[in-house]
């Protein structure tokens, strides 16, 4: 089961599924490569940052392939041959991170009714 979560930070009546979300960087972000597995992403415009281990990496270039976050999950489920539970859950923690600091934006999700 994916975790409820309101990717908006917004109150709403009943959270909606991180799985139904679509994300994509802001205008400003830009990312280095750094170690043998890990991502920067850095808002030139704020200069608010993140560092992102090799799970988050992953995730980060997924994002700029499909944009959906439920095919993001499914990806990372099977490299990574975790269980969908702890896999949403990572997702999940990035993404907030990501979203907070304005370095990753929503661009489509369903109306929490």
């Amino acid at each position: 089961m994916f975790h409820p979560i309101n990717p908006l930070n917004r109150q709403m009546h009943s959270p909606i599924s991180l799985a139904d979300v679509f994300a994509s960087s802001t205008a400003d972000v830009v990312t280095t490569k750094f170690a043998e597995d890990e991502v920067l992403v850095l808002d030139r415009g704020t200069g608010k940052f993140l560092q992102l281990n090799k799970m988050g990496a992953r995730m980060w270039g997924l994002l700029h392939e499909v944009k959906a976050l439920r095919e993001v999950i499914r990806s990372l489920m099977d490299e990574y041959d975790d269980p969908q539970d702890q896999v949403t859950a990572s997702v999940a923690d990035i993404f907030c991170e990501l979203e907070s600091k304005g370095l990753l934006k929503v661009v489509g999700a369903p109306s929490a009714a």
